[in-house]
């Protein structure tokens, strides 16, 4: 809770608070293969450096917040792409 506290603490402040950028079209951008049907969701199991060194280089860049890669990662989207079989309801 502390790094929410912080947050919180500069957003109450009227300070400004950096966010990370997109997840899905960088790693498109630096080579994961994008499945057919779940784009980028499961570039984050089949392409898992290539979305840590993203998350390190959004911290370089000053981003306080770093989102999860979850665009197109729900049941119901990965049950139609390459992860179908260890997709489980």
């Amino acid at each position: 809770m502390e790094n929410y506290k912080y947050i919180q603490d500069k957003l109450n402040n009227g300070k400004i608070v950096i966010l990370d950028g997109a997840n899905g079209s960088e790693l498109e951008k630096r080579g994961a293969r994008m499945d057919r049907a779940g784009w980028c969701g499961p570039a984050s199991i089949t392409h898992p450096k290539i979305l840590e060194d993203i998350h390190k280089d959004y911290i370089a860049a000053g981003a306080e917040v770093i989102t999860t890669n979850t665009f197109s990662s729900a049941r119901h989207v990965l049950e139609y792409s390459t992860f179908k079989d260890q997709t489980v309801a």
